[in-house]
């Protein structure tokens, strides 16, 4: 084991639990974007999450869009009562 691979397995994980990468790189003492971005590495099974995520992002539009569509729109109607005239 080097320091090195510690260092990349510090910054996947920190990622995947959601650590803001600004205070990933800070932690990790990355100085540069470049390099913690070469020590994050995308795995297959990262991309394949990404790509269910986006698939449920996807269908609750599709259905809060259907939603919008098929509720009827509610208008208020404004009448002047009482008018005062001089």
């Amino acid at each position: 084991m080097l320091f090195h691979d510690f260092r990349r397995t510090a910054v996947r994980n920190m990622t995947k639990a959601g650590i803001a990468e600004r205070v990933a790189m800070t932690i990790s003492g990355h100085k540069t974007r470049s390099v913690f971005d070469r020590y994050n590495i995308v795995s297959p099974e990262d991309l394949k999450e990404a790509a269910v995520k986006r698939q449920s992002f996807n269908e609750k539009q599709a259905e809060q869009l259907q939603f919008s569509y098929s509720q009827p729109v509610l208008t208020k109607e404004v009448t002047t009562i009482g008018a005062v005239t001089s």
